[in-house]
């Protein structure tokens, strides 16, 4: 052994350097735990399950709303059921005409129906003379699902421009006429949903008589 400094280096037979032994350690292992993983709740249901019930549960709510607001034609028909001579000026050559219809409608749709914009070409039915339109003011209502009848009152106020027609007019109320005026109508009006922009345009065609009185005279 060759003396190096303070401490003795050792080679062994061949020569080699022999270490220092170094003083034993204790290594202590500490276990980590693991971590656990984490799993997403499952459904009881399987997925699939759930989408075919929500189209289904979605299907029949279409259908339903369909069911009950798909716009069934309904039944409707319009008559003449009386007129009321208001007024006639000779000197203007103008008279006024309140016409009664009776409009008709078998509701078979689930909302309430509504008539407006019933108008009317009036004709002089014995000269074959237009003399004017009749128009009704406001609105009529048709509860659903039943048959219902309601007047449409329609005014008619015209001036007559030609001469001729209205001494035909007076003629037909003189004491020897026919003490009323024989009209033709011919007209158009809508039925549509309450609410809902949808209508049914309907025409008639009728016939009035109106008397050649005023209020309690006739």
């Amino acid at each position: 052994m060759n003396r190096s400094s303070d401490r003795l280096i050792e080679f062994n037979q061949y020569g080699r350097y022999v270490p220092e032994p170094q003083p034993h350690t204790t290594v202590e292992v500490i276990e980590v735990p693991k971590k656990r993983k984490l799993y997403a709740r499952r459904c009881c249901i399987p997925f699939i399950l759930c989408c075919i019930a929500t189209c289904i549960l979605i299907a029949i709510g279409v259908g339903l709303t369909v069911f009950f607001l798909y716009p069934r034609i309904p039944d409707l028909s319009i008559t003449y059921k009386s007129a009321e001579l208001k007024s006639v000026n000779a000197n203007t050559l103008s008279l006024s005409i309140t016409i009664n219809l009776n409009i008709t409608v078998d509701n078979k749709n689930y909302v309430t129906l509504q008539a407006d914009q019933v108008v009317a070409n009036v004709t002089l039915k014995n000269v074959g003379a237009k003399i004017g339109q009749a128009k009704n003011q406001g609105v009529i209502s048709f509860p659903s699902m039943t048959k219902t009848s309601q007047i449409a009152p329609l005014l008619f106020v015209s001036t007559i421009t030609d001469q001729n027609v209205f001494l035909s007019v007076a003629e037909q109320c003189s004491a020897s006429g026919a003490r009323s005026i024989p009209l033709s109508l011919q007209g158009t009006y809508n039925v549509y949903y309450k609410g809902i922009s949808f209508a049914y345009p309907m025409t008639f065609s009728q016939d009035a008589d109106v008397p050649c009185c005023f209020g309690s005279g006739c």
